[in-house]
């Protein structure tokens, strides 16, 4: 009887313990996929602006090469 309460508190620890793995492991991919769709979309407006930056320097050097 012993052995049998024994055992039913340790599989309720264990399953306890199980869930807050399992919360904590979801919780980590979720602040994983959340950082990764951050880094894309700054790096998506950080190229658009390079592109955009480089259109306007050529842009700028023409205008100025026609002035001079």
């Amino acid at each position: 009887m012993v052995a049998w309460a024994f055992g039913r508190l340790v599989s309720l620890d264990l399953m306890v313990l199980d869930l807050r793995l399992a919360l904590a492991t979801m919780v980590a991919r979720f602040l994983v996929q959340a950082a990764d769709a951050l880094v894309r979309h700054v790096m998506a407006r950080a190229w658009r602006g390079a592109r955009f930056a480089e259109d306007i320097t050529a842009a700028a050097t023409m205008v100025a090469a026609a002035r001079g």
